[in-house]
């Protein structure tokens, strides 16, 4: 079953669990710190418990606050790199490199200061914002009348006269 919709250079984590799990198949790049995988017929890159080592020592080595994943989606049921993930990076790193020792050595020869002469002309004014143009004055607002009571309110006042 292929959980990609058979897209051609796409396959997720949990159709290639076992290829990722396969030691023939798992390869290594030093310089990068990253795994790929080579079954025979098809390359894939991807990450798997050594690379996200490599990645929490780099996050604990430089003082970062964690990594991210992009999908759980992809993932194989019992959440393997997940659980890789959050073990390497609620730890301690495991490998930081030496901070370089000694002095900088500088192979550069000294350069001689330019001998152009300084600009003549001066430089530009600065713009200044222009003053705010007066507004129109208000239109006086118009008032309602006072509003009149109901005549049923009246003819209620005068029944209650008469009696």
């Amino acid at each position: 079953m292929t959980y990609s919709g058979d897209v051609p250079g796409v396959a997720m984590y949990k159709e290639i669990s076992s290829i990722v799990a396969n030691p023939a198949d798992q390869y290594w790049d030093p310089t990068t710190d990253s795994a790929y995988f080579y079954d025979g017929t098809n390359f894939y890159g991807g990450e798997d418990a050594e690379s996200i080592q490599a990645r929490a020592n780099y996050a604990h080595c430089n003082g970062l606050g964690g990594f991210m994943m992009f999908s759980l989606y992809d993932l194989d049921p019992a959440a393997t790199l997940w659980n890789d993930a959050v073990n390497d990076i609620a730890g301690s790193a495991t490998t930081c490199p030496a901070p370089p020792t000694g002095s900088p050595t500088s192979t550069a020869t000294p350069t001689t200061p330019p001998t152009t002469a300084p600009p003549t002309t001066a430089p530009p004014q600065r713009l200044r914002r222009p003053p705010p143009r007066p507004r129109p004055p208000r239109r006086p607002r118009l008032r309602r009348p006072p509003r009149r009571r109901a005549a049923a309110c009246w003819s209620t006042v005068a029944s209650r006269r008469e009696v």
